[in-house]
């Protein structure tokens, strides 16, 4: 989970550091108000995605110019306000973790004949 070196390996490219995605990492982490795109996940998703690469060191993936990077938007506009609130900031993300990090297995509507399939490889991924 976040393993920043395969994304990079899957896509040629370092999409924390390409100035380009800022907006669009801005919308996932569910900075505008709404998902982009029907075929992702909950901005929560994304933001527990985001903290477990932060605890993984990634960081300073400035856009030099304008010494910008997603991890800096992740960190000003979510992490620092959740620390300055108060909260366990691992006792969020936890129950992000809880609640998105398994597979349900009755609240789907996957047909059948493909849940079969893929529901162990759904398993052997959320252990």
């Amino acid at each position: 989970y976040g393993d920043r070196e395969k994304v990079i390996k899957a896509f040629g490219k370092d999409l924390f550091a390409m100035e380009e995605n800022l907006y669009i990492w801005s919308e996932l982490l569910g900075l505008k108000g709404y998902i982009p795109w029907e075929c992702v996940g909950m901005p929560e998703e994304t933001q527990l995605y985001f903290y477990k690469v932060y605890q993984q060191g990634v960081r300073n993936q400035a856009i030099a110019e304008r010494g910008v990077s997603c991890i800096a938007l992740f960190e000003k506009e979510i992490l620092t306000p959740l620390q300055n609130s108060g909260k366990s900031v691992e006792n969020y993300f936890q129950q992000i973790q809880n609640k998105f990090g398994q597979v349900y297995e009755n609240h789907h509507t996957i047909p059948e004949w493909l849940w079969e399939k893929i529901s162990p490889v759904l398993r052997n991924c959320s252990q």
